[in-house]
């Protein structure tokens, strides 16, 4: 008898459990509904219609952390672990660069070229080679390099974390 009121206790703890976790879940599903939805091409779309500028870079400006302008599900969705290990890109007065969104990324060299920054990378994943320009635009006084990477275009921003330093 005590091994049967046993089993119901563990049982109904694990329904419960279960319970919860579904909730959980649904009110997670809720919030990503409720909440407004953003997009890769929002910043994108912002910066064409403020007629931004293309700035000569140099590396003085170019040198030190960069983060994505705006993560998106999207960004979770292409690159694994985005969500886990987070983005940046790290610029170094040296010609270093290095840059990675969750698992994905790579490290090498670049060079300016007016509002042209040329990368020489090795992918981080499979140690590929790769090439990547990003493209400078200015505005409202902030510097921001574009790309298209996995079809996908990515805008960073100058400075750590959200609000950047600058």
């Amino acid at each position: 008898m005590k091994i049967m009121k046993r089993i119901a206790r563990i049982l109904l703890v694990l329904a419960v459990m279960a319970s919860l976790l579904a909730a959980g879940y649904f009110l997670r599903a809720y919030r990503m509904k409720s909440e407004p939805q953003t997009t890769e091409a929002s910043t994108t779309e912002a910066l064409a219609t403020e007629a931004p500028t293309e700035p000569v870079l140099t590396v003085e400006e170019l040198v030190g952390p960069w983060h994505l302008a705006e993560e998106t599900n999207a960004i979770f969705d292409v690159f694994p672990g985005a969500m886990e290990f987070g983005s940046t890109m790290e610029i170094r007065s040296n010609g270093a660069i290095a840059w990675y969104i969750g698992a994905d990324g790579g490290a090498g060299t670049y060079s300016v070229d007016g509002s042209v920054l040329h990368c020489e990378l090795t992918n981080a994943m499979d140690n590929s080679p790769m090439t990547m320009d990003f493209t400078a635009k200015r505005q409202d006084g902030q510097l921001f390099l574009t790309t298209v990477y996995r079809d996908m275009e990515l805008c960073w921003r100058w400075g750590e974390g959200e609000a950047g330093k600058r």
